[in-house]
């Protein structure tokens, strides 16, 4: 990919190039004007290689406070003809998403707002399906959701949250933090089914086992192994 800004008469407007890495030319551009455009972003491709996945952020207001609204864009990989954008809403941060293996559905939570939720996009048709919250910050601390993570078969989605109390800095012991929540999500439900605690500490990055028996989640100075099998039998 690679960024140009505007010179001389077309200083206000901005273009994002995605490149052929086999070509070298040009496959999409995306023209936006700067004095309105927070931040453009092609995240990633479905596992099928048929889809690119985005987000684009326009600025509404800037004084006397900042609002800007977000945007997920879908665009064909082949031909790079834009086929969706969904509004998805103002101010939020978006963790990085994460993909069914089948490439059907997309997850992606905002990882810092006053709620937490969780967006499951729809790609056969590049729709929001279900919108899902998680959690409120509250006035001791801050929430912070993580990348969710797809099981293997398709059926549910994992998403961890961590709490940063207010004036936490790197030199905090981890183990004085709140417990990690680990959220189980039924794709075809759209709702939180079981939520489990991890030790106390930092919880990040959960990714499954390829044979879908369990999963792990790094955190400070430790993993975390999780028996998805076990779990399973709580919520089913």
């Amino acid at each position: 990919m690679a960024y140009r800004h505007g010179e001389g008469e077309d200083a206000d407007e901005s273009e994002l190039h995605v490149i052929d890495p086999v070509s070298l030319e040009s496959r999409l551009t995306f023209k936006t004007r700067q004095e309105d455009f927070e931040g453009f972003h092609v995240r990633s491709f479905t596992p099928d290689g048929k889809l690119m996945v985005g987000t684009a952020g326009y600025y509404l207001q800037k004084e006397p406070k900042l609002v800007w609204e977000n945007e997920m864009v879908w665009w064909d990989a082949r031909s790079g003809r834009e086929k969706n954008r969904l509004l998805v809403g103002r101010n939020i941060y978006l963790a990085q998403e994460c993909h069914s293996q089948d490439s059907k559905w997309m997850a992606v939570a905002n990882s810092r707002a006053p709620q937490l939720e969780l967006y499951m996009f729809r790609h056969t048709d590049q729709t929001l399906q279900h919108t899902i919250p998680l959690e409120q910050a509250e006035e001791a601390s801050t929430p912070f959701a993580q990348r969710p993570v797809f099981s293997p078969d398709g059926e549910h989605v994992i998403v961890v949250v961590n709490d940063a109390p207010k004036g936490a800095n790197d030199r905090m012991d981890p183990s004085k933090y709140p417990r990690p929540r680990i959220y189980v999500i039924s794709v075809e439900q759209g709702k939180i089914i079981k939520t489990f605690l991890a030790p106390r500490g930092w919880a990040i990055s959960p990714q499954f086992s390829p044979d879908g028996k369990s999963f792990v989640i790094s955190g400070h100075r430790k993993v975390m192994f999780c028996d998805w099998e076990a779990m399973r039998k709580e919520f089913n």
